[in-house]
């Protein structure tokens, strides 16, 4: 593996970044830029393995033991190019320099994007009547004809009134776990019809008949105004609407 650091190896930045884990994906926020990039999971391999010093070939062999799949040094280029051009890290080569070079020698190009972007409001700031920019990350624990199901928004992907991006989720992130009565598990299936839209300060969720929510976590990040870290909002309402109420 290549030692020290090299001007033309990747390294991830890491100011003003936050991130969070959601399944195989990593999810970015730029406080810079008021930007959340959506890192799939060759991307995150790549991103989370920069440090300056680790050549392509030898991050293509540390994404191909995480992800347990053979990944070649084109598509590890096509990921640090994409990360370079989205500020998330420095060195490599441009996305421009890399589909050049790719058409010049004939290289395989990964379908698609491997890194997805969406602006946003300032990260853990107040939202606008309908965003979700407000709030990082929302966890669900609902109750339905017996069976527990978790439900994960994540701010940079659903629209206002959209669907949840996870189902059999537990935790809004790593630091904000749901609440779970003692000795339940929860369904990794999921239930029709569930969507979240919010406001400045509430947010609604829309289920069908009959389910009933068991417990709420919620996520702010550090900057802006509000509320900031793992919060367990107050639940009114039934179904087919709840409305979710901060105090923060």
């Amino acid at each position: 593996m290549s030692t020290g650091t090299n001007s033309n190896f990747p390294k991830a930045r890491t100011a003003d970044l936050i991130t969070e884990r959601v399944g195989d994906e990593l999810v970015v926020y730029d406080g810079k830029s008021s930007e959340a990039h959506c890192l799939s999971a060759l991307a995150s391999a790549v991103f989370v393995a920069a440090d300056g010093k680790t050549s392509p070939a030898d991050l293509a062999a540390i994404a191909s033991r995480e992800l347990k799949d053979a990944v070649d040094v084109p598509a590890v280029e096509q990921a640090i190019a994409e990360l370079e051009d989205r500020g998330l890290v420095d060195g490599g080569i441009s996305r421009r320099g890399f589909m050049q070079r790719s058409a010049m020698v004939g290289g395989a190009v990964v379908a698609g994007s491997l890194v997805t972007s969406v602006v946003t409001p300032a990260y853990g700031g107040t939202g606008s009547s309908g965003t979700f920019g407000a709030w990082s990350s929302l966890a669900v624990l609902f109750l339905y004809n017996g069976t527990y199901y978790g439900a994960h928004w994540n701010a940079a992907t659903p629209p206002s009134g959209g669907p949840p991006d996870v189902w059999g989720a537990t935790e809004a992130n790593a630091n904000c776990k749901l609440t779970i009565p003692s000795g339940v598990t929860v369904s990794s299936g999921s239930i029709s019809g569930v969507t979240a839209a919010t406001g400045t300060s509430s947010i609604t969720i829309t289920v069908p008949a009959g389910v009933s929510i068991v417990s709420v976590a919620a996520f702010f990040g550090q900057g802006g105004t509000g509320c900031h870290g793992c919060q367990h909002p107050a639940v009114s309402g039934s179904a087919p609407s709840y409305t979710l109420t901060f105090s923060c």
